[in-house]
């Protein structure tokens, strides 16, 4: 009985610390893109610089998309390089994307788990998930004078954790500051 307890109290404190690093690390990010902000590095760099950050903080890929409104759809701002995928795509907003549920709702969205979601769907949107290995996705909009913006959306071949969104709007709200600051135009719904 004493060794069990023993061995619980290690495994722990071993989760414990794995979770203080896992922390001081997120920290770090914020304080380096932070920096850039005050700096007046231009958004786009911010935008490139917080979807790698994002993605390595979460360990999945992660995209800072700006919404259109004309018809409804999202720009590519910034994408983690191993997506592969360039800066300026545009897709339109479709059923199982959470941005398109942010878009619509003004609130963060979560895909849980489902490797076959993707399978069957049609169109480019499905095709890059398939490509990725779209399993989860979580997407926290970008909120702008009131309005929102765009999201950060991340998207990983496992479930994401219970605290992505907490954790992912720590980062959109770099990104709010960054828009922000470079007085860049909000496009509104009509």
């Amino acid at each position: 009985g004493q060794f069990t307890e023993l061995v619980a109290t290690a495994v722990a404190n071993a989760e414990a610390r794995q979770a203080l690093e896992r922390v001081a690390a997120e920290q770090a990010t914020l304080r380096r893109i932070a920096t850039l902000i005050a700096r007046g590095v231009q958004p786009e760099k911010v935008f490139a610089v917080v979807a790698d950050e994002t993605a390595a903080a979460l360990d999945a890929i992660a995209t800072v998309m700006r919404f259109e409104h004309d018809p409804p759809g999202v720009v590519v701002m910034g994408i983690s390089t191993e997506a592969g995928i360039p800066v300026g795509t545009r897709w339109d907003l479709v059923e199982g994307m959470t941005s398109a549920e942010v878009y619509r709702t003004g609130r963060s969205a979560r895909r849980g788990a489902d490797a076959d979601y993707w399978s069957s769907r049609e169109g480019e949107v499905a095709q890059v998930a398939r490509r990725l290995g779209s399993v989860s996705q979580v997407s926290c909009p970008i909120v702008v004078e009131g309005a929102v913006w765009g999201v950060i959306a991340v998207t990983a071949r496992e479930e994401l954790p219970p605290d992505t969104e907490r954790r992912l709007e720590k980062f959109t709200e770099l990104v709010t500051t960054a828009i922000a600051t470079a007085s860049q135009p909000i496009p509104r719904k009509p």
